[in-house]
């Protein structure tokens, strides 16, 4: 659809949450192997499948391989057949360049803020991807911290997780600023007295990051 095409080129679109991510310029998924027009009609229970299942991955508890056979097979309970390889692949595959380009702008502005003060990354991510995602990016460079759902055990917007990265940076949560591309996460944060900003326009969070550097370096 054109919003669909849209938010994938970051263009954002009042009252609708999407996936964004902040180091990613496009991410690939199910829909894209719809057809121009095509109207999606999710068969009832869909969105348990998906968030239950999928939840349980990022906390490194199920393996991508069980989840793609639980999507796929409740696919084709209801007459939808997908193989496996797409069913692994609905939310992407960071490995894939061309459809995962990296923001370098984002990338640049990270570094940029970690000359003048620690920086982490909270990340809810997979077990699978691991590799992938950490080669594409020098995480020593860019990162003080990283904390991946996959490795501890909980993801966001889970209070433990938060409070994981406050201890891994010995700061208080006042003292942190969560960027992130869902509101629910964000939510979370804030909960625990952590300032947030939402990432629906890149070049928004480069001006805040802009501000918080200058403001850093006195």
């Amino acid at each position: 659809s054109r919003v669909y095409r849209e938010v994938s080129d970051g263009i954002a679109h009042g009252g609708i949450e999407y996936y964004l991510p902040l180091f990613f310029e496009t991410t690939a998924n199910l829909t894209d192997y719809l057809p121009e027009n095509c109207v999606v009609l999710a068969p009832q229970g869909l969105e348990s499948v998906l968030s239950g299942a999928w939840d349980e991955v990022e906390r490194g508890e199920m393996t991508l391989d069980t989840f793609a056979e639980i999507l796929s097979g409740f696919l084709a309970r209801q007459g939808i057949q997908i193989d496996m390889e797409r069913a692994r692949n609905f939310m992407g595959n960071p490995a894939d360049s061309i459809m995962m380009r990296l923001r370098p702008e984002i990338v640049e502005a990270c570094l940029t803020v970690r000359r003048v003060m620690p920086t982490a990354l909270l990340t809810n991510n997979i077990a699978e991807w691991r590799e992938q995602w950490r080669t594409r990016l020098d995480i020593p460079a860019l990162f003080n911290q990283v904390i991946d759902s996959s490795e501890v055990g909980l993801r966001k917007p889970e209070p433990g997780i938060y409070k994981l990265m406050e201890a891994a940076l010995n700061m208080p949560g006042e003292d942190l600023l969560f960027i992130d591309d869902l509101g629910v996460n964000l939510k979370g944060a804030r909960n625990l007295g952590w300032q947030t900003l939402k990432y629906d326009e890149t070049a928004k969070v480069l001006e805040v990051l802009s501000t918080v550097t200058s403001a850093a370096q006195g």
